[in-house]
């Protein structure tokens, strides 16, 4: 089976894989899936213990302790090397949560594994200089967001599968034209007519696929708890975070939607929880998509992968997110006590009798203004 990765830059030839040993300087080449090797991190690490693993060298160069950093000569060929540094040591953060799952493969050679010796993955290419030789370790990362499987990793669900379930019956149960073609004689929809013989058997949907009186009141608390968690949440919407000068500004319309990092910090499950919000919306837009997907579960994977695939703030930030949502909420409370009360005071003054005179009693201005025009 040929390598699934077989990237070459212009003049440059793949020798086989070598085995090294011993405390060697290397040369670590990255790239992220298709990613052309012309924008790939590349760097120069001395010291690579080559009977170590490549988790192990990983964690040294990426996890935000490490003792190494770019060389003067990198850096000048490739000013981004730093922010590359952190996108990785993201990448990998986000495997080590359960947020993504990631697999690494050799350019031009097989998966490697997180145990992998450094030595059985490189192979030799010569210095820039042309003088000599230096292993390579020609790297691919692939990442693959995973909401499903993150939220079952925090507990909130026992599997994935539960999951998707309640993801889709929630769907069903929300949109009336799933339900409609849910019931066509013709529809093809296996999927669909499946999920509404489930919800049949709880008693939420007639023969028609109609909702019984059971399944309105099913509707109306999953409507109840939309509006609440929309008057609770919905002003961490719009965030525009500074997270090193420590400013928060809310409702600025330009910021991050940060409802899903406030569902988890109150214990809330951010996947479902954020389909609720967020994914019934549309649900007439992706249903029909859904219905047909061959992996249910890594269809629902791509719709919430918003929900993981950035990193949360650090917990600092995090209470100063809330601080200024409060703060927030509490203005525009006050504010619309404020209207309402200027509101209230409009109306009864309107309501207030005008006051009239007797007929034939001049108005009580002209009496005081003697016998009047002679």
């Amino acid at each position: 089976m040929p390598p699934k990765y077989q990237k070459l830059t212009e003049g440059e030839e793949a020798g086989p894989l070598r085995t090294f040993t011993g405390l060697l300087d290397i040369r670590l080449r990255v790239t992220l899936g298709d990613m052309p090797l012309d924008e790939a991190f590349e760097v120069g690490v001395p010291g690579v213990d080559m009977e170590g693993t490549l988790g192990g060298l990983l964690a040294r160069l990426f996890s935000g302790g490490q003792d190494w950093w770019p060389s003067e000569e990198d850096l000048a060929k490739n000013p981004d090397l730093p922010d590359l540094v952190e996108e990785l040591g993201a990448i990998l953060r986000s495997s080590e949560a359960g947020r993504s799952d990631i697999r690494f493969f050799v350019n031009h050679g097989p998966q490697a594994q997180i145990d992998s010796a450094v030595g059985d993955l490189c192979r030799a290419a010569r210095t820039q200089d042309g003088a000599s030789e230096v292993p390579l370790l020609d790297l691919v990362i692939e990442q693959r967001f995973t909401p499903l499987a993150y939220s079952v990793g925090q507990g909130h669900w026992a599997s994935r599968d539960e999951l998707r379930e309640h993801i889709e019956l929630t769907a069903l149960l929300a949109s009336d034209r799933g339900r409609e073609e849910a019931c066509r004689p013709e529809s093809e929809r296996h999927r669909l007519r499946s999920l509404a013989d489930r919800l049949r058997v709880s008693g939420l949907l007639d023969e028609n696929c109609d909702l019984t009186s059971e399944g309105v009141a099913a509707l109306d608390m999953l409507e109840e708890r939309r509006r609440n968690l929309r008057r609770d949440y919905d002003v961490f919407a719009d965030i525009d975070l500074d997270e090193e000068a420590g400013v928060v500004e809310v409702a600025a319309g330009r910021g991050e939607d940060m409802r899903h990092y406030m569902y988890e910090a109150e214990g809330l499950d951010p996947v479902s929880t954020s389909f609720e919000v967020v994914g019934i919306d549309h649900v007439d837009e992706w249903i029909d998509d859904w219905a047909r997907s061959e992996d249910p579960a890594a269809f629902f994977d791509t719709l919430l992968v918003y929900t993981v695939e950035t990193e949360p703030p650090g917990e600092s930030a995090l209470d100063d997110i809330i601080e200024a949502g409060l703060a927030y909420m509490e203005e525009a409370l006050e504010a619309e006590e404020a209207a309402d009360r200027a509101r209230t005071a409009i109306r009864r003054s309107k309501m207030r009798p005008l006051r009239t005179r007797r007929p034939g009693v001049p108005p009580a201005r002209s009496r005081n203004r003697g016998s009047g025009p002679r």
